[in-house]
């Protein structure tokens, strides 16, 4: 009787014209309750600050590879000296970035294909990164040390009886892209976009680089060649103020670059790939850029050339292959 009972409530349920029926759900339900209509995530930074005491890039094999190995350091150094094993940087302006708000990534992946037609045929992941709008990245003082150890395990080597540890070459500078925008796509990118990572973006009052300080370390003069804030606009923005950033990366094989013309200073043929950085606008002269120098000083604070101004920068087709050898 109880399973009689269970059978006759079954179909009662089953057969019932209520919200218990199942239907097909549209596109506009099916994306609510799948995310179908991509993924959007949010970064925030510990308290709107991300810090690193150090970042190193080793050459394992120094200028020619009979050289000793050497390093890249941005960041801090310990002592003004360097940094032994096991030390950890003490001294000097370290790698930050600093945001007013969240970073946001959008996430999106398409067939390839016009709405309605046959998709599959060109298949992308599309990942748009939007910066907010301060997003100042401070590199850190720049120097350059020994390095210690092997592949796989190097470590700045800061030994200073038989070395000079971190020697300083750059001031920190503090870099400002607030507002700027990426757009990355992977897997068949070009028919879409035209190259793996597309930067178009209006970045407000342009792209500001503050205290720059290039710096001698010869053996009888220790002066800078220094730039108190250098200030990019232009490239077809709205504003004159603002700057409209363009740019194409691609990473090619030695084969692609040689296709698209990149040749040695010598005009010998590439022997290597690389990452290559397209810059300005399709139309030639479309979109000249404009810099501002302010406070240009050779040596010391003495010797000053003041401002400078450069306009109608045109970069339309230039390219900037960055190599590893």
């Amino acid at each position: 009787m109880k399973l009689f009972t269970q059978l006759a409530l079954v179909t009662a349920i089953a057969s019932t014209s209520s919200a218990f029926a199942m239907q097909s759900m549209d596109d506009a339900a099916l994306s609510n309750a799948t995310g179908q209509d991509g993924i959007t995530i949010l970064i925030s930074l510990p308290s709107n600050n991300l810090k690193i005491d150090q970042i190193a890039v080793f050459d394992g094999d120094g200028t020619t590879g009979a050289l000793e190995s050497g390093a890249i350091v941005l960041g801090k150094n310990a002592n003004g000296a360097g940094i032994a094993a096991g030390t950890a940087p003490t001294l000097g302006t370290g790698f930050s970035i600093q945001t007013n708000n969240s970073i946001g990534l959008v996430i999106d992946s398409s067939g390839g294909g016009a709405s309605g037609a046959t998709t599959g045929a060109a298949p992308i992941l599309n990942i748009a990164v939007k910066l907010p709008s301060q997003f100042d990245v401070t590199t850190g003082d720049i120097g350059v040390a020994g390095a210690s150890g092997v592949a796989g395990a190097y470590k700045v080597d800061a030994n200073t009886t038989t070395g000079k540890g971190v020697v300083k070459i750059l001031n920190s500078m503090t870099i400002g892209l607030g507002g700027a925008s990426l757009n990355i796509q992977l897997g068949t990118p070009t028919a879409a976009q035209g190259a793996m990572i597309a930067a178009n973006a209006t970045i407000t009052n342009g792209l500001s680089i503050a205290n720059i300080g290039l710096i001698d370390g010869s053996t009888n003069y220790t002066g800078t060649l220094g730039v108190g804030n250098l200030v990019l606009t232009g490239g077809g923005a709205a504003s004159a103020s603002d700057l409209k950033l363009t740019a194409n990366i691609d990473f090619g094989t030695a084969a692609n670059l040689t296709t698209q013309l990149i040749k040695n200073p010598d005009g010998s043929a590439v022997t290597a790939g690389g990452m290559v950085i397209g810059l300005g606008n399709a139309t030639a002269g479309s979109a000249k850029y404009n810099a501002y120098l302010q406070g240009v000083t050779l040596g010391d604070a003495a010797s000053t050339l003041g401002d400078m101004r450069i306009t109608g920068l045109d970069l339309t087709g230039a390219k900037v292959v960055i190599q590893g050898h």
